[in-house]
């Protein structure tokens, strides 16, 4: 794993390739993870650290920021095998990252999007089952919904309320 972790830096070197540097962090914090083994963890782990590392240094664009937070999240609700001493500051991590994106709309989608990890989100702890965090995920729908009211535009914030109302049920 080492070996890989190298690699994949040297590639997110160039400011060029950074997004395709942190897929394969995550790809391979994926693999790890099904691996399924207690010191897998600790490289899965690493591996979704060094994704966050390239998402706050290298990604800049907006939309490509809204991309990386939503892939980041995606990837790691698929996630079984990490225990929640590890899982909880990944979570709060990617709600941190999301309320930081520039648009309102975006940070909107974003942390609507981090409420799928209180609710479908798997650690080692459920033995795979969905977390099911009602007040974590309540609380994450809130927050997006007090982002959406913050926006001017009248027909963004009616599209983001019909998002978030979808969301809810």
């Amino acid at each position: 794993y080492q070996y890989m972790r190298n690699i994949i830096i040297s590639s997110g070197i160039n400011a060029e390739y950074g997004e395709l540097a942190l897929r394969l962090f995550l790809q391979a914090a994926l693999c790890c993870d099904l691996m399924g083994i207690q010191s897998a963890e600790t490289i899965a782990y690493e591996f979704v650290s060094q994704a966050f590392a390239i998402y706050e240094e290298e990604v800049s664009d907006s939309k490509a920021q809204l991309m990386a937070i939503s892939l980041i999240i995606a990837t790691f609700e698929r996630t079984i095998n990490f225990s929640e001493e590890n899982h909880e500051p990944i979570r709060s991590q990617c709600l941190r990252a999301s309320s930081k994106l520039l648009k309102k709309p975006d940070q909107c989608r974003a942390v609507s999007l981090c409420s799928h990890l209180y609710w479908s989100g798997k650690n080692r702890e459920n033995s795979g089952a969905p977390l099911k965090e009602t007040k974590r995920v309540l609380d994450s729908m809130k927050k997006a919904v007090r982002i959406s009211n913050q926006c001017m535009e009248p027909s963004v914030q009616v599209q983001l309320f019909v998002e978030l109302l979808n969301k809810y049920v």
